[in-house]
């Protein structure tokens, strides 16, 4: 009951003024809390995303953001009809494209801005993803050429950054392929205000102000049921990416990244979700600090633990109480160490934690819900999107 109060409560705030006299929140096959009808009839329509941040790595803080989604007449008339005969129709459907804008601001100073778009053209033949943000982040590190496990670096760093990929289906199989680019600059110092000879001297950082360009091949296989909140299928995706002083780098060197999701459901009410990843960097100098991957799960503070090379292993279950209503609960083992070699040898770190999930709009198939989740670190608060991964 809250959550639905909270959700009618933002939604009053923001929208007011457009959807009292156009649609309803509330869906017409269980009467329930629902923006499917919103963000389908409303050229303007967007899913409110509040955020509050409990990221130990840049303090406590919030963030909104505002998550639109782009879909031909055509294709909304046919997902209004199947989400009329079933309390799952249409959110199986190919998944329109999305736009997302918003920003956050901490208490530690850190406040950003951002925004990214999917698209994808000729029945999902071509992807396209582009992303991007400009902020002033103060944060932790713990790079591998720390003195120990518990020498932090605070930098204060502001600047821009850009991704983009471009993926292109394989005939009409699962695969996809096609070229990816990164691109990152900044200003970096120490957040406390030291001289800049003193983060030079301690840490070996020669470029305060570098610039990070790459470009490299992307590859994914994609049988998930849905983007926002899949049930079945799974997806794998793969990167390799050159970092090279000719197309703009200050640094040169190679990353990798793959990333391994399944979804098994076990009964009309029970999910398993398993997930892999791995990350890892290949420099013959000393890199900038946010560089080197970290361990990325729930309860572990972002760069806690980083090296070049970092591993994480998930499980998560879901149970559906309602249709609308899910309770998940998950657990992870972690690992990030100077060689792949040395992962999991003897520096593994869990996490583990519980939340919930409502369903948000019912014919595109989001839900949003909160996890709390703890570590021998930290414990923290997410309000997810999805899965939560």
């Amino acid at each position: 009951m809250f959550i639905r109060y909270l959700f009618s409560l933002v939604l009053l705030l923001f929208f007011l003024p457009e959807i009292a006299f156009a649609v309803s929140l509330y869906d017409p096959i269980d009467g329930k809390l629902d923006m499917g009808e919103y963000l389908a009839e409303n050229a303007y329509g967007f899913l409110p995303m509040p955020m509050i941040i409990t990221e130990p790595a840049v303090g406590y803080g919030i963030g909104f953001n505002a998550l639109f989604l782009h879909e031909s007449e055509q294709k909304k008339e046919k997902r209004k009809r199947l989400a009329m005969k079933s309390i799952n129709g249409g959110a199986q459907l190919l998944t329109p494209s999305i736009s997302l804008v918003g920003g956050l601001k901490t208490d530690n100073g850190t406040w950003m801005a951002y925004g990214a778009h999917r698209q994808v053209w000729g029945d999902d033949k071509i992807r396209y993803l582009i992303a991007g943000g400009y902020g002033n982040v103060n944060m932790n590190f713990y790079t591998p050429y720390s003195k120990n496990k518990n020498d932090r670096i605070e930098l204060n760093m502001e600047g821009q950054g850009l991704i983009q990929n471009l993926q292109f289906r394989i005939k009409n199989s699962h695969f996809f392929i096609g070229l990816g680019q990164k691109f990152f600059s900044s200003d970096i110092k120490l957040a406390n205000g030291a001289a800049s000879t003193k983060l030079i001297g301690t840490h070996n950082i020669a470029n305060l102000s570098p610039t990070i360009s790459g470009l490299g091949f992307v590859g994914s296989y994609d049988t998930r049921n849905n983007v926002f909140n899949p049930t079945n299928g799974a997806e794998y995706k793969a990167e390799y990416i050159w970092y090279r002083d000719t197309i703009g780098s200050d640094y040169n060197y190679t990353s990798t990244e793959i990333i391994g999701s399944h979804y098994i459901p076990i009964s009309s009410k029970w999910l398993l979700a398993l997930r892999w990843q791995y990350n890892a960097v290949f420099a013959n100098t000393l890199l900038p600090p946010p560089a080197y991957p970290d361990i990325h799960m729930r309860g572990i503070p972002r760069n806690r633990y980083q090296g070049s090379a970092s591993s994480a292993v998930q499980a998560q279950i879901n149970y559906n109480i309602t249709p609308r209503w899910l309770i998940d609960t998950f657990g992870g083992i972690g690992s990030a160490a100077k060689k792949t070699g040395d992962l999991y040898s003897h520096n593994d770190h869990s996490a583990y934690g519980i939340g919930f999930r409502y369903l948000i709009a019912r014919r595109y198939g989001i839900n949003m819900g909160v996890d709390v989740a703890k570590s021998d670190d930290d414990q923290a608060i997410y309000l997810n999107l999805g899965t939560g991964w």
